[in-house]
């Protein structure tokens, strides 16, 4: 199996060297090598406990996969200021087994960011520890390059949204646009 993983990079490198551009062909190599490391070391017999990835591979690397999480571990508040589409939020001080076992399985790949790369190292060193073998942790959203939600989801927002009830949205200049249950709201005429 060994062999078959460096036969694949070896292969594909031939192909990379018919390029021009030298940074090209680096890059083109690493994120092969990524690949290869991130396709072997999601099987149950992993060696590898975490990956350290930039952004950029990162986003090539869920390009190429199936069925991933992206794990935000910032605050509450940091992720509704703004965060990766899709990405789950639990804050590196609340990652529990329970917690994570309900988004991802222990060979799923789990893609890890924090605002500057310091709690998304300690969350994968914990996840690796807790039997996820294929974490990847990719630093801080600053470096994200990709698209982010801003979002103005408050905690009122999400009561209201998981009430199954219909929402009615009532705008002011001095708080915007602020959810509320149909049957909270009193219309005055005056």
């Amino acid at each position: 199996m060994d062999n078959m993983g460096i036969f694949t990079v070896q292969k594909v490198a031939f192909v990379v060297n018919g390029g021009e551009d030298m940074y090209g062909k680096i890059k083109a190599i690493l994120l092969i090598i990524a690949l290869v490391i991130l396709a072997t070391g999601c099987g149950a017999d992993a060696r590898i406990s975490y990956e350290k990835a930039t952004a950029e591979e990162a986003m090539d690397l869920m390009a190429d996969s199936a069925d991933y999480i992206i794990l935000d571990v910032r605050t509450r508040e940091d992720y509704e200021q703004q965060h990766i589409p899709e990405a789950i939020n639990i804050h590196l001080d609340d990652i529990t087994e329970d917690k994570i076992s309900k988004y991802a399985n222990k060979d799923q790949p789990i893609f890890v960011y924090c605002n500057t790369g310091n709690s998304s190292g300690q969350a994968a060193e914990q996840l690796a520890k807790m039997g996820y073998s294929c974490v990847v942790d990719f630093g801080g959203i600053a470096e994200w390059e990709g698209d982010t939600e801003e979002s103005i989801m408050t905690a009122q927002m999400r009561r209201t949204m998981e009430a199954d009830e219909e929402i009615v949205y009532v705008c002011s200049k001095e708080e915007g646009c602020v959810p509320y249950k149909a049957s909270q709201v009193i219309i005055n005429k005056e």
